[in-house]
C-alpha cells in the first residue's frame, strides 16, 4: 500500500476539493484504458489502515472498556469538522423557497415589465443558492464516508490483532463464524452510518425551520399538518424499535449459520469419512431457513416503515391544505408553490431521522458486539519470562524426559520421548519450563510438574494415550493455557503447524 503527501487532493486548491476536480486526471486515463493499482493515486497517511488501527488501538487502550469513547476519541475530530457543511447546506436549502415565493409574487402582481431585473436576480439567486447546497452537502457526505472508512479499517485492523492475542477460552468464546462477522458486517455498518449519523441533529432542526416558514406562510393552518406529524411519530418509533428487535436477531442467526458452516468446514475430512454429508446439510438448511424467515419480517417491517416515510410529508401537506382553503382563504400559486417546496423539504428529514435512529441502534448492537470481542479472555503477557528478542544465555542445559500428566485415571502417564538431529544445537534453549502447572480455566489443573527443554533443530516426539495431555502441552507452548506455577522460558520466534 503505498501513502504519503503525494495525494493530488492535498496538493489541490480547496475549489478543486470541493469540485473534486483533482479526480479529472485519473477519470481520463480510465476513459481510454483498464485502470489498475498504479494508476490510482497513493493513499494519505491518515487514509492508511495502520494509521487508523494505530489511533483506534491507543484510544482503547486509553478509555477501556468504553468503546464509544474510543471511536470519538480516535475519530471524533474529523467527524464532527464537517457539522458547518452540514448546517451550511441545510440553511441554504430553505433560500430557494423564499425567493421562489417573491417570484411568484413578482409575477402575480404584474411587475415582470417593471421589474425583468429583478427577475433575473432572483432566478440567479435560486440557482447559486441551490448549487451551494449541493457542494456542501456532497462534500459533507464526502468527509463522513471518508470518515467511515477509516472507522472500518480501525476496526477490522483491531480485530485481526485481537484475534491473534486470543487464549484457549477465548476462542471457546468467539468462533471463527463470529469473527469473520464481526469484520464483514459490523464494521461494515459502521462505515455505512457515519453518512448518515448527522441526521440525528440536524433533521430535527430542518424540521422545526420548515414548520415556522410554513406557520408563518398559511397562518394556523400549519397546525394541522403539524398535528398529523405528531400522530405518525409515535408509529414509526415502534416500527423502529421492532426493526431493532428483529435487526438482533437476524445477527444471532447469521453468527448461528456461520459458526455451523465453519465447524462443517474445518472437519469436513471427516464429515466425508462418515457420510455425514447429508446430515450437516440438513443442518445448515434448517439454520438457514430460520435466518430467512427473520429476513422476511424485517423487510415486511421495512416496507412499512418505508410507506409510512415516503407518504408522510404528503398526507401532512393534503392536511394542511384542506385545512387552509376550509379557512376561507384562497390559495394562490405564490403560496401554493412555496408550501409545496417547502413540502418537499420537510421530505428529506422526515426519512431520514427514522432512518438514522435505525442506523444508530444498529451502531449500538455492533459496538456491544465488539466490545464484548475486544475484552475477550487473551494470552496472558506475562506467560513468559523473557522477552521473545532476548538472547542472553539463561542456564545450563539439562533434559527431563519423563512428566507425570494428571488425568481421570491417575495410572496413566505421558511419555515425552527425544531423538537429537544431526544439526549442531546451540548452548540456549529455545523454550524451557521449569515446575510448570498448567489450566484451560480457573481452578482446572490439567498438567503438573513439567519440567521440559526444547533445543535449536532440535526433533521432539511426544507420545501418549486420548486424553493424557499432548495437545495441552502443545497449548502450553504457545500460552494458550493459564499458568498455575512455574516458569516459561523462551528465546527467538515460535511457529505452530496444527494436524488439522
Amino acid at each position: 500500500v503505498r501513502y504519503g503527501i503525494g495525494h493530488a487532493e492535498e496538493t489541490s486548491s480547496l475549489l478543486n476539493r470541493w469540485t473534486f476536480t483533482y479526480m479529472e486526471p485519473m477519470i481520463r486515463r480510465g476513459m481510454g484504458k483498464q485502470l489498475t493499482d498504479a494508476d490510482l493515486p497513493p493513499l494519505t497517511l491518515r487514509d492508511s489502515t495502520e494509521d487508523s488501527t494505530r489511533r483506534l488501538e491507543e484510544a482503547w487502550q486509553k478509555s477501556k472498556p468504553n468503546l464509544w469513547w474510543a471511536f470519538i476519541s480516535a475519530f471524533g475530530v474529523p467527524f464532527a469538522t464537517v457539522i458547518p457543511h452540514r448546517m451550511a447546506g441545510d440553511l441554504c436549502t430553505f433560500v430557494a423557497p423564499m425567493l421562489l415565493q417573491t417570484l411568484l409574487k413578482l409575477i402575480e402582481d404584474g411587475g415582470m415589465a417593471a421589474g425583468k431585473l429583478d427577475a433575473v436576480v432572483l432566478i440567479i439567486g435560486i440557482f447559486l443558492a441551490k448549487s451551494a447546497e449541493m457542494f456542501l452537502v456532497q462534500n459533507y457526505f464526502h468527509h463522513c464516508f471518508r470518515v467511515g472508512w477509516r472507522i472500518r479499517a480501525g476496526v477490522t485492523g483491531l480485530i485481526m490483532k485481537k484475534t491473534l492475542k486470543l487464549s484457549g477460552e477465548g476462542r471457546a468464546a468467539f468462533r471463527m463464524g463470529e469473527i469473520t462477522s464481526l469484520v464483514s458486517i459490523d464494521a461494515v455498518r459502521l462505515c455505512v452510518a457515519c453518512g448518515y449519523l448527522h441526521y440525528l441533529w440536524c433533521s430535527p432542526m430542518q424540521v422545526v425551520v420548515c414548520l415556522i416558514l410554513l406557520i408563518n406562510l398559511l397562518g394556523p393552518a400549519a397546525l394541522a399538518g403539524l398535528a398529523v406529524l405528531a400522530l405518525l411519530i409515535p408509529v414509526q418509533t415502534y416500527i423502529t424499535k421492532k426493526l431493532q428487535e428483529i435487526n438482533q436477531d437476524v445477527m444471532l442467526a447469521k453468527d448461528a449459520r456461520t459458526n455451523k458452516v465453519d465447524e462443517m468446514l474445518q472437519g469436513i475430512r471427516v464429515v466425508k469419512f462418515f457420510g455425514w454429508e447429508e446430515s450437516f446439510l440438513a443442518q445448515v438448511q434448517a439454520l438457514r431457513e430460520s435466518e430467512f424467515l427473520l429476513l422476511h419480517r424485517d423487510a415486511n417491517w421495512g416496507i412499512l416503515a418505508s410507506f409510512l416515510w415516503n407518504g408522510s410529508p404528503t398526507v401532512v401537506a393534503l392536511a394542511t391544505f384542506a385545512a387552509y382553503s376550509a379557512s376561507g382563504q384562497a390559495l394562490k400559486p405564490n403560496v401554493a408553490f412555496t408550501a409545496l417546496s417547502l413540502f418537499n423539504i420537510l421530505r428529506l428529514p422526515m426519512m431520514a431521522l427514522p432512518s438514522s435512529i435505525s442506523q444508530l441502534v444498529g451502531c449500538i448492537t455492533t459496538v456491544s458486539r465488539l466490545k464484548a470481542f475486544l475484552l475477550a479472555d487473551e494470552i496472558d503477557p506475562d506467560f513468559y519470562e523473557r522477552s521473545l528478542a532476548d538472547n542472553v544465555p539463561w542456564f545450563d542445559a539439562f533434559t527431563i524426559v519423563n512428566s507425570t500428566v494428571p488425568t481421570p485415571e491417575p495410572t496413566r502417564k505421558g511419555v515425552l520421548l527425544r531423538k537429537e538431529s544431526s544439526l549442531s544445537v546451540p548452548q540456549d534453549p529455545r523454550l524451557k519450563i521449569m515446575g510448570g502447572s498448567f489450566a484451560h480455566a480457573q481452578g482446572k489443573t490439567v498438567l503438573r510438574g513439567i519440567d521440559i527443554e526444547v533445543d535449536e533443530g532440535e526433533l521432539m516426539m511426544v507420545c501418549g494415550a486420548v486424553g493424557s495431555g499432548k495437545s495441552s502441552l502443545l497449548a502450553s507452548f504457545l500460552g494458550e493455557t493459564i499458568k498455575v506455577d512455574g516458569k516459561v522460558l523462551q528465546r527467538g520466534s515460535m511457529a505452530y503447524a496444527s494436524q488439522e
